[in-house]
């Protein structure tokens, strides 16, 4: 039931991801045919930025309202303190996550493809290995997030405008 809950506010992030992928995808083309791809680079790294900020502020205003409203449906899955900041710093990671876009406009999709299959293949070993509970399920999963975007990040900012 915990899974199920937390899988909820995730579920929202990568739908909210999704919608403005489709505002943000067809700009990061544009700019990349019209000013070059180190721009395509730049406004990805503003928009995740900008969509980090966003998200962590709309959490931290609505999370003491779901817990007035839900409170004891929290308790009752049990979700405390812990794995509801987790859950929410996971939901910002994930729903503010638009650097794949610029690999994937860059057409380095198997630098994405590479990131994405060795952090998930250490996630799996380390949450079969090591843990049965949540919250260090949570733990690990937050960062494999956090180390996936500072991946993404660090692959891109190497670049100057020669390089491309």
């Amino acid at each position: 039931g915990t899974f199920g809950v937390v899988y909820l506010g995730v579920g929202l992030a990568v739908l909210a991801q999704s919608v403005l992928n489709s505002i943000i995808f067809p700009k990061l083309t544009h700019e990349k045919i019209e000013q070059g791809q180190y721009q395509v680079v730049r406004t990805s790294l503003k928009f995740t930025l900008i969509a980090l900020a966003v998200f962590t502020f709309g959490l931290c205003l609505v999370l003491p309202v779901l817990r007035g409203l839900f409170g004891t449906y929290f308790v009752y899955y049990g979700l405390n303190d812990n794995i509801l900041y987790l859950a929410m710093v996971l939901m910002v990671l994930r729903g503010s996550e638009f650097l794949s876009n610029a690999l994937l406009i860059l057409n380095k999709e198997k630098v994405l493809i590479g990131i994405r299959l060795m952090l998930t293949t250490i996630s799996a070993i380390c949450i079969f290995t090591f843990t049965k509970r949540v919250e260090e399920i949570l733990i690990i999963t937050v960062l494999a997030s956090v180390i996936y975007s500072v991946m993404l990040a660090l692959y891109l900012l190497r670049f100057n405008e020669r390089s491309f």
